[in-house]
C-alpha cells in the first residue's frame, strides 16, 4: 500500500468517525428533546387528571342537588317551574314600600319598617 493511499484511508477514516461523533450528538440532541417532551405530556396529563377529578366532584354535587330538589318536590308536591318570569310588584309598583311597620331594636329603640307584603320588600314578583 502506497503513502498516498494510506494518506486517503486516513482521511476517510477520520471522515467517518467524525460523521459517527455528529450523529452520536444528533441522537443525543433528540433523546434530550424526547426527555423535555415526555415531561411536558406527563404534566399536562397530570394537570388535566386533577380537573377531570374537580370536575367529577361538581358533578356529583350538581346530581345530589337534582336529587334534593326532586325529593323536596316529592314532599310538598310543589313542582319547579322554569317558565316563570320576574315582574315588577303590582302592589307596591316596584318600590319595595307599602306597609308601614314599628319594630322594637336589641337596644329597645324603636325602628320604622316601610315594606311591601306581596314582594316581601324585593320590589319583584315571579310569574
Amino acid at each position: 500500500m502506497s503513502i498516498e493511499e494510506k494518506i486517503d484511508l486516513d482521511m476517510r477514516l477520520a471522515k467517518l468517525e467524525k460523521s459517527r461523533e455528529n450523529h452520536r450528538e444528533r441522537l443525543d440532541n433528540h433523546f434530550d428533546f424526547l426527555r423535555e417532551l415526555r415531561e411536558k405530556i406527563e404534566g399536562i396529563y397530570v394537570s388535566t387528571q386533577f380537573d377531570i377529578d374537580r370536575i367529577t366532584g361538581e358533578i356529583d354535587k350538581l346530581k345530589l342537588e337534582i336529587k334534593e330538589i326532586k325529593r323536596f318536590q316529592d314532599i310538598t308536591h310543589l313542582e319547579y317551574k322554569s317558565n316563570k318570569k320576574p315582574h315588577k310588584c303590582p302592589v307596591c309598583d316596584g318600590k319595595v314600600l307599602n306597609e308601614i311597620k314599628i319594630q322594637r331594636t336589641e337596644s329597645g329603640r324603636d325602628k320604622l319598617v316601610l315594606e311591601c307584603h306581596a314582594c316581601e320588600g324585593r320590589g319583584i314578583v315571579w310569574g
